[in-house]
């Protein structure tokens, strides 16, 4: 069960329609990294927090953590059967690196790492490859309404606000 929770977040967040303030999520954390002369990224899903801190990015926490608790309510899994639950980036990794793909940018490795109760740690492992948020080379996706961030709208259609 909560090996399906972790590959669900992992897929869901490696995705394109991770965005913030309609640009790819990743490109923003992979900028976001660079700004803090790191090559990683956390995102502790229980405390919604970011490391290294950014306050305008705990809004992608804190709706991944919603997404990994309304995952582990369908299984029906007790409220403290997760005891952390975090998402690292890691950027720049050679890891993932594959040639023949280098053009479309830097090699990335998300890892979702979620501890049971239990003391069993599950851990789901992707990678891609992607440039740091550039908006005069992004085209951003359209937003009706700018009022409200891309998280919270998501979380008011689905009824977690």
């Amino acid at each position: 069960m909560i090996k399906d929770i972790a590959y669900g977040l992992r897929e869901t967040f490696n995705g394109r329609n991770n965005d913030v303030n309609g640009y790819w999520g990743l490109g923003v954390l992979y900028r976001h990294a660079d700004n803090h002369r790191t090559d990683e990224v956390t995102l502790d899903l229980l405390s919604c927090s970011v490391m290294p801190y950014d306050g305008s990015l705990t809004e992608m926490a804190h709706y991944y953590g919603l997404y990994m608790q309304k995952r582990a309510d369908r299984f029906e899994l007790p409220k403290d059967w997760i005891t952390s639950a975090i998402i690292k980036v890691k950027f720049k990794s050679n890891e993932w690196s594959r040639s023949f793909r280098s053009r479309l940018g830097d090699p990335y490795i998300v890892e979702v790492i979620i501890s049971a109760k239990t003391g069993f740690v599950y851990t789901s492992t992707t990678g891609g490859y992607c440039w740091p948020h550039d908006p005069k080379r992004e085209s951003r996706r359209w937003m009706p309404d700018r009022k409200l961030s891309i998280w919270q709208k998501i979380l008011r259609v689905g009824n977690l606000l």
